[in-house]
């Protein structure tokens, strides 16, 4: 609930806490059946929207637009392109697949999520469809963490030989994975504009090899380390709301930016949770990576507590622990 006040606006905070607070709370009562049902149904219909938004984003990327307005952003005053609110996208990276967010990342969230947690519970065609979409994204998070995730994602069901198997596996195919990084990257950049920004720009390389990511989650750099050493109590307790685009006049989603105004005991706590509800007895290795997985969402996406998200990490997780019954395919296409 603190991540939703608003010290300055009583009705605010109380329209907040309503609206993403209460279906929080609302979530955890349910049973662990209708948990699952809730997570497959809202997977189904993001996917279902999809299908017509990659239909005008291809149409986009031949020069046919057929964009129905223009949507500003109320936060930033951000001018987005709209195909009838069902693809949203930018001028100026309208190479990315927006989906129906006014974020690429989020759709490479959602899709990296999916191919760890969900790759044996959704039909064929959804798990494709966010294969697809995460990688016209162009997400980095997509894009470093797919080959990995969709590698472990049955760890959960794996047998002891083979969990080892997977690890000495995993660091071959990592080296191996570097070097061809290293040697294929600069050519195809070299005659792709798109691979040159999305990808090639976003790497630190010295000489011919790749030493690093460019690092955009590290807003407020002078900012945040005098935050960090004389912030005091507010350290911990946060500067509310809305402070970070109060001090700088913009907007960002980084952790820096969730501690700022929500302060460390907050990101303690948000963490702790599901760190605690992870099977760690049962499933020490599924748990390890899992665990990484949110990290990683908090570290470039700090909304672990937003219900969609929150949805699917904790029904994700739950389903490994097979703490759940799993709902057929044709149960949910037919009750839909």
């Amino acid at each position: 609930m603190w991540a939703t006040v608003d010290e300055e606006n009583v009705f605010k905070s109380v329209m907040y806490i309503v609206s993403m607070a209460m279906p929080v709370w609302t979530f955890l009562l349910l049973r662990n059946d209708e948990k699952v049902f809730i997570a497959r149904l809202l997977l189904k219909w993001i996917a279902i929207l999809m299908v017509p938004g990659l239909f005008f984003y291809i149409l986009f990327q031949f020069g046919i637009d057929l964009r129905s307005g223009v949507w500003i952003r109320p936060s930033d005053s951000r001018s987005y392109i709209v195909f009838y609110h069902l693809l949203y996208s930018l001028e100026f990276v309208r190479y990315r697949f927006f989906a129906v967010f006014d974020e690429p990342g989020v759709v490479g969230t959602f899709a990296a999520m999916v191919v760890f947690y969900y790759r044996n519970v959704l039909p064929k065609w959804q798990y494709r469809l966010y294969l697809v979409a995460g990688v016209l994204s162009f997400s980095m998070f997509f894009v470093v963490l797919c080959l990995p995730l969709a590698y472990f994602s049955r760890i959960g069901v794996a047998t002891m030989q083979e969990k080892i198997k997977k690890i000495f596996f995993t660091f071959f195919f990592l080296g191996a994975s570097y070097l061809l990084l290293c040697f294929t990257i600069p050519i195809i950049s070299a005659s792709n504009p798109i691979i040159q920004r999305a990808l090639n720009d976003r790497l630190i390389w010295k000489g011919d090899f790749i030493v690093g990511l460019e690092n955009n989650r590290e807003v407020m750099t002078e900012g945040y380390e005098k935050f960090v050493t004389e912030g005091g109590m507010q350290y911990w307790l946060g500067n509310g709301k809305g402070s970070y685009r109060e001090e700088t006049g913009t907007g960002s989603l980084s952790y820096r930016v969730a501690i700022f105004e929500k302060g460390m005991l907050f990101t303690i706590y948000i963490l702790s949770f599901f760190i605690v509800i992870h099977p760690w007895r049962k499933q020490f290795l599924f748990s390890l990576i899992s665990l990484g997985v949110i990290f990683l969402t908090y570290y470039q996406r700090p909304l672990l507590y937003k219900i969609d998200i929150f949805i699917l990490l904790f029904v994700g997780i739950m389903l490994a622990q097979g703490a759940s019954p799993l709902i057929k395919t044709n149960e949910l296409d037919n009750d839909v």
